[in-house]
């Protein structure tokens, strides 16, 4: 922690996450009111949703990934059986 250094700060808390609590955006020291409370509010929200990865692309890769996996375990095994 440093002392004697004041910072403006926006917190942005997700309502649809179990991972994470809240992310912090820091203001830059060049921002000298140029922006509203509400506009840096958006500005915040606007970045964390460039970040977010799409739910459905996650949910759809790892059974996916689960069902080529065991099919491809299964067909060595195939093979194996057949030809030794």
């Amino acid at each position: 922690m440093v002392k004697g250094a004041a910072k403006r700060a926006v917190i942005v808390r997700p309502a649809d996450t179990q991972h994470f609590e809240q992310a912090i955006f820091i203001v830059a020291e060049n921002e000298k009111g140029g922006m509203t409370q509400g506009q840096l509010l958006q500005e915040a929200q606007r970045l964390t949703g460039c970040y977010a990865p799409a739910q459905k692309l996650q949910r759809i890769k790892t059974p996916l990934a689960f069902v080529g996996g065991m099919a491809a375990a299964g067909g060595l095994w195939l093979i194996s059986a057949l030809f030794f």
